[in-house]
């Protein structure tokens, strides 16, 4: 079965469902194809969980360029479908012993860094006797709904989806990507293949006899609470964990690598920890568990066309980045698409869109 498509998208995600829309923009006819679903992935946070010092400038740009296409996207979105999902702002309490050399120079991130102690920030957080410092007013963007109002924009647009069965593996011919086969046996073909499914994309890749990803992240314990007095209203970054507010009043918690570790805590390490730094949570007040992903050392998003394959890009790893990296990333991808110069490494290469000042 050939599709009537230009390219073909993988994955069900931000990454993919912004690519779509980049691409229809740009005059591409795309096909939206799910990747196989994760049923213990939990929901992605609406905070970028990386600290601005532990990023590379590459990286920085990325996400102001995306705070920009969101703010623009979320009010297109607001005017054709009426879903409200313009950026919030949630302060970010990152313990002091995750400070590195970068974080007191003189930087633009640097002077917007507070230093105090956890009770000067946030009541709710036990231990407030801590050193913290704080990033204040970072963007927290409500991806679950940003996603359904991507979803009904593509829907409007006349863009594809199929809904048959999810991509089972690429189609790999010598060093050409011609599409994708489905979990049921049948294929797919265009003229590009965008993978854009961030998780599963080292499968499908591994599986394809392809190499592995860059972009790909690590997978760590993740609790979600809904409590219903609690309130938290910073997020904590420590070395062992991490609390993010979320859209609707719940509570991410997620397992981070501590300085020399090479293993997240486990699931009931995690609750014990989450209950611990926040003791108004209630034993009742948890709400889900899974796994999210999260940078891993030297892990970064995935852009361009991937290095000696034919027909084959790469729009991935921005689950663990935030969902700002993805509409920035989709751009740039477009971009290259539509007739930009081609991206010899999996890396992000800025078009003069893409540049930190803009």
């Amino acid at each position: 079965m050939n599709s009537e498509a230009d390219l073909i998208v993988v994955g069900q995600g931000l990454s993919a469902l912004t690519s779509a829309l980049w691409l229809h923009e740009s005059g591409l006819k795309s096909l939206l194809v799910p990747a196989r679903e994760q049923p213990d992935l939990s929901p992605m946070p609406d905070l970028t969980t990386m600290l601005p010092w532990r990023v590379s400038p590459m990286m920085t740009a990325l996400e102001r360029r995306g705070l920009a296409l969101v703010s623009d996207l979320s009010t297109r979105l607001a005017l054709e479908i009426g879903v409200d999902i313009a950026p919030g702002a949630v302060s970010m309490l990152a313990v002091t012993s995750l400070l590195d050399d970068r974080a007191s120079d003189s930087s633009s991130e640097a002077d917007e860094l507070r230093h105090g102690l956890i009770s000067d920030f946030e009541s709710q957080l036990a231990e407030g006797y801590q050193p913290i410092v704080c990033l204040p007013r970072q963007p927290a963007i409500r991806s679950e709904r940003m996603a359904r109002a991507l979803d009904l924009s593509l829907a409007n647009r006349g863009v594809q989806r199929q809904l048959r069965a999810p991509a089972e593996r690429l189609i790999v011919t010598g060093n050409v990507v011609r599409g994708v086969e489905l979990e049921d046996g049948s294929i797919l073909q265009a003229d590009a293949t965008v993978l854009a499914a961030d998780q599963a994309s080292a499968r499908l890749l591994y599986e394809s006899g392809l190499e592995g990803l860059a972009g790909e992240a690590i997978a760590v314990p993740a609790l979600e609470f809904a409590p219903s007095t609690t309130a938290l209203g910073c997020a904590l970054i420590a070395p062992e964990m991490m609390l993010i507010p979320q859209g609707g009043g719940t509570i991410l918690a997620l397992s981070a690598l501590e300085p020399g570790s090479t293993r997240p805590m486990t699931i009931e390490q995690l609750r014990s920890n989450a209950h611990r730094r926040l003791p108004g949570l209630g034993r009742h007040d948890l709400k889900g568990w899974g796994q999210r992903p999260l940078p891993g050392p030297g892990s970064r998003a995935s852009i361009g066309a991937y290095p000696g394959i034919r027909g084959l890009w790469i729009n991935t790893g921005h689950d663990a980045f935030g969902p700002l990296f993805a509409p920035a990333a989709a751009e740039f991808l477009a971009e290259q698409l539509a007739g930009g110069p081609p991206v010899a490494e999996l890396q992000p290469t800025f078009s003069p869109s893409m540049q930190p000042s803009c």
